[in-house]
């Protein structure tokens, strides 16, 4: 799926969202309720946002050491923080490090996405999922 056109303010609540996922701890509800927020807010539909996450985020975390796992635990960061993370990758997308860091990703990953990345994209889409279809938001 072709993404939508760059829109930073909206993307950047999913950048944010997204990238709370990423956090090396175990989530509470709360926290998945927060992401989804987030997500649902920004109009965006939940394959779009699952293509942000593929194609954005989850290389962003992979190929830049500024938001690198850091003593076993990954820094939760702030809107701002993930749209340069996001941007920065975004720059150099086509560099040998980072198709060297996505390739890694995908072998890693199932569906191009590693543990446990996309297991707990797996429970954000399908709480957003069943929001959807029960009319909640």
């Amino acid at each position: 799926m072709a993404l939508p056109p760059l829109d930073i303010k909206r993307r950047g609540s999913v950048w944010e969202a997204l990238f709370g996922l990423l956090v090396d701890w175990e989530m509470r509800d709360s926290e998945y309720h927060w992401a989804i927020r987030l997500m649902q807010e920004s109009g965006y539909s939940i394959d779009e946002i699952e293509d942000i996450l593929k194609q954005e985020v989850a290389p962003a975390w992979f190929c830049s050491p500024k938001v690198q796992w850091q003593n076993s635990e990954m820094i939760s960061l702030s809107r701002e923080e993930a749209v340069a993370a996001v941007q920065a990758y975004l720059a150099k997308s086509n560099t040998l490090w980072c198709r060297w860091r996505r390739y890694q990703m995908r072998k890693e990953g199932y569906g191009g996405l590693p543990y446990p990345i996309n297991d707990r994209w797996n429970r954000a889409s399908s709480m957003m999922r069943r929001a959807e279809r029960d009319g909640a938001t």
